[in-house]
């Protein structure tokens, strides 16, 4: 649910008497009704939402109800694959991570009967899982409709191509390509190839940082035909195993970063069972920290600190810049390293304060960008009623890796009204930064 954009999927008015001009009104009220921090720049699903109102209600009576509904739907609303059948109202960061989470159930044979669910699927598909995949990538191109800016398209091709991964992760690549038609295949093909050339920055540096680890000599490309052509492309891509919604234990955030030895790639059998794709886990830019065992007579579990700094609420304005349109800069990245630095500088943070050391493990653009230094400011007064020097001056450690950054707070930092306007929940995986980005609050 966009700032501006709602959308009712049935609407209906009952009334003993016409009333003339009363569907006006309310589409007047759902379009100037201020919705709660916590539901904008969100897709938020709502069950059902009933109002009672006088025959002759202005527009401005209309929402004003509506605002008191909005506010009751934030408090209840839940993470989408968290949510239970009888959840009245769910909510992802975007259309793109519910389509993610309806995939990830099919694939791990789950129940999709809730009615959130059926909400995401596409009209009239009632087939097998690898239709319904196909399905899903086809409607995120029609439900976003692009410009045809480079930016737009690489966006489009993005999506379908996450999709792909999480069915190469499930080792079900061979599964999917032998069970979709001649017709399906040439689309998904058009649809992840029609990005411009040029591979964008985040996608460089997972792609060097994948070249890094040794690998078994891959056969040469075969694109004799297109599911030949498609299957090359899923076993190739770097897979994302992690879940960004379901959330994970926040006292040992090393536990996260374990290395993985590297899988071989073997020459693809459509017939056969598939083949797992390749997924690396080698620390590149900053060592995570190491537990080690309890022994009696230790009190408790020695932890490695990692990059503790007292501004390390910086890093909430990722968050909080993807509640307000970084996504559609025309390159979010650069946006947000620009955020950063530019902060950095106006709160005169000193050289060797270890959020230099976690920023710079991260590879970014150098730049600056007051613009989106003005708008994290003028975000963080208006949604949270807190300026941004108070929310970025607060104690924590990060950890820095080629797939995660995970920053822990003590629990003293925990701020409700930072909490409600949605500014330290969890972003997950971020395409274009190429990692998961999670927060801690250990008890």
């Amino acid at each position: 649910m966009a700032t501006a954009e709602v959308t009712v999927q049935r609407l209906r008015l009952r009334s003993r008497l016409a009333v003339p001009g009363l569907m006006t009104k309310v589409e007047d009220a759902l379009r100037v009704s201020t919705k709660p921090p916590a539901l904008l720049n969100r897709l938020v699903l709502v069950r059902r939402l009933r109002l009672r109102t006088a025959a002759g209600a202005s527009a401005q009576a209309l929402a004003a109800q509506l605002e008191r509904a909005w506010r009751q739907l934030a408090a209840q609303a839940c993470p989408i694959e968290q949510a239970s059948d009888t959840a009245e109202a769910v909510w992802a960061t975007s259309l793109a991570v519910a389509h993610q989470a309806l995939l990830r159930r099919w694939l791990r044979g789950e129940p999709t009967a809730a009615w959130f669910w059926q909400r995401l699927l596409p009209p009239q598909v009632d087939t097998a899982w690898p239709q319904r995949a196909v399905a899903l990538m086809l409607a995120t191109e029609k439900d976003m409709p692009s410009t045809g800016s480079a930016v737009d398209l690489r966006k489009q091709a993005l999506q379908a191509r996450l999709l792909l991964e999480l069915i190469a992760e499930h080792r079900m690549a061979a599964q999917f390509i032998a069970a979709i038609t001649d017709v399906q295949v040439q689309a998904v093909l058009n649809l992840i190839e029609k990005a411009p050339s040029g591979t964008p920055a985040w996608r460089h540096r997972r792609l060097h940082a994948a070249a890094r680890a040794p690998l078994a000599a891959s056969p040469a490309p075969s694109a004799e035909t297109p599911r030949a052509r498609l299957f090359e492309v899923m076993t190739g891509m770097p897979v994302v195993a992690e879940n960004p919604v379901i959330e994970c234990s926040p006292a040992h955030p090393a536990a996260l970063l374990s290395e993985r030895e590297p899988t071989k790639i073997h020459t693809p059998n459509l017939d056969g069972p598939a083949v797992a794709a390749p997924h690396f886990r080698a620390a590149i830019a900053t060592t995570p920290p190491a537990t080690r065992a309890v022994t009696a007579s230790q009190s408790q579990t020695v932890l490695d600190p990692g990059l503790a700094s007292p501004w390390s609420g910086l890093w909430l304005m990722l968050p909080l810049l993807l509640r307000h349109g970084l996504d559609d800069a025309d390159d979010p990245l650069a946006a947000w390293a620009g955020a950063m630095r530019a902060a950095c500088r106006r709160f005169r943070i000193p050289d060797d304060d270890l959020i230099h050391t976690a920023v710079a493990g991260l590879d970014l653009p150098a730049a600056e960008s007051p613009y989106w230094l003005r708008t994290a400011r003028l975000a963080a007064v208006h949604d949270a009623g807190l300026p941004l020097l108070r929310i970025a001056r607060r104690h924590g450690a990060a950890w820095v890796s080629p797939e995660r950054i995970d920053i822990e707070f003590p629990p003293t930092a925990l701020d409700l009204r930072i909490r409600r306007a949605g500014f330290d929940i969890n972003p997950g995986f971020v395409p274009w930064l190429g990692r998961i980005v999670h927060f801690h609050y250990p008890s």
